[in-house]
């Protein structure tokens, strides 16, 4: 049996993390470091996380939260535990931010690398958008704003699929 825990500590580091026991081991941590040059002003704060089995596979399915005065976003990352091991993995290809549906919406900005505070090895490519779902029990669903009124503003979506594999 495997148990999920999402973790927010004030005052330790990293501030938040994602821990998955087994039994009441603990097999695997995962809190994601932004790169200095991403120019966040603070870490990502686990949002949500939802686990996902797909035939042999299981995926937890997160959402890290930008902090700060303008705070307008999550950050997804999927984590996939397959051979009895853990690790974060790209789930679309390319960068979603040159996709000419959204690179002209100034709300996009540039998909950058995060490294696993407990893992630096264990590194995935994370995009702002503005909404992670898990639709259709094995789809990750992605919205950004599709234009680019002001951010208290009724927005047009532009929403990206892709398949849990």
């Amino acid at each position: 049996m495997y148990g999920l825990a999402a973790k927010d500590a004030a005052k330790t580091e990293p501030l938040s993390l994602i821990a998955v026991y087994r039994e009441e081991d603990l097999i695997y941590r995962y809190s994601p470091v932004v790169p200095a040059a991403a120019g966040y002003p603070r870490p990502l704060l686990i949002e949500r996380a939802e686990v996902i089995s797909k035939d042999s596979d299981s995926f937890i399915i997160t959402s890290w939260g930008e902090t700060g005065a303008d705070y307008f976003g999550t950050h997804p990352i999927l984590i996939k535990y397959s051979g009895g091991k853990f690790g974060s993995v790209k789930f679309y290809k390319g960068y979603l931010s040159d996709s000419p549906r959204i690179r002209h919406i100034p709300w996009t900005r540039k998909d950058f690398k995060v490294k696993n505070h407990y893992d630096p090895s264990d590194a995935v490519y994370t995009i702002l958008t503005q909404g992670v779902a898990v639709v259709k029990e094995d789809m990750i669903e992605l919205r950004f704003y599709g234009d680019d009124q002001p951010h208290a503003a009724g927005h047009e979506y532009v929403i990206f699929r892709f398949p849990v594999k």
